[in-house]
Formats: structure tokens, sequence, C-alpha cells
């Protein structure tokens, strides 16, 4: 294959899959509200049956003395990955009102 071929099938691979990304690159963008950024994605939350991510677990505040919010993924207005950032439709205090994110384990067994 040459090089001409070589760049024009990995550039028909990207337009293929412009959409698809994972998860794991989206962990640590900024979460900005519609008034300003007020933290960054940490962690995800899925639906154990459907495997659909459900929940984005944010960092808001100072990295020592913020907390952890879940924000439904029904809020994101849309993903910048030029920028990292994950945009979405709530204001800084809706995302600071958000439920709060309990990391411990659920026994699925009970």
């Amino acid at each position: 294959m040459t090089d001409k071929e070589t760049v024009a099938t990995n550039r028909k691979h990207e337009a293929a899959d412009a959409h698809l990304r994972s998860a794991q690159a989206v962990n640590g963008y900024h979460l900005k509200a519609s008034d300003g950024i007020i933290g960054h994605v940490c962690d995800f939350i899925m639906d154990d049956k459907s495997w659909v991510i459900c929940q984005l677990v944010v960092k808001t505040g100072h990295r020592f003395t913020g907390k952890e919010v879940q924000v439904p993924v029904s809020n994101i207005d849309r993903i910048s990955y030029e920028q990292s950032t994950v945009l979405v439709d709530l204001t800084m205090a809706a995302v600071e009102q958000s439920s709060a994110y309990d990391a411990a384990p659920v026994n699925l067994a009970a």
C-alpha cells in the first residue's frame, strides 16, 4: 500500500468512528455548566443490565475540599474533544446540588 493509500484509509476510518470514543478518554475532562467550569469528570456509573452509561461522576470544587456528585447523562449538551470539555445544560449551582456520589461497593449477591 502506498503512503497516499494509507493516509486515505486512515482518514476513512477516522470519519467512520467520529462519534465513537472511549469513556476513559473523557475521564478528566472539564465539566462546563451553562455559567462556567464547575469541575471534572472522574468516573462513570453504568446500568448493570443494559451496560449503558447513565451518570457521570463529577469532582467539583478544589482538589482536596471538593465533593463528587452524579450528573445524569441526559443533561449532557455536547462533548468537545478538542477542548477536553463536557458541556451540560445545568447551572453550576444545580451541579453542586446534584446527588452525592457514594463509592461504596454494591453487593449484587444479596
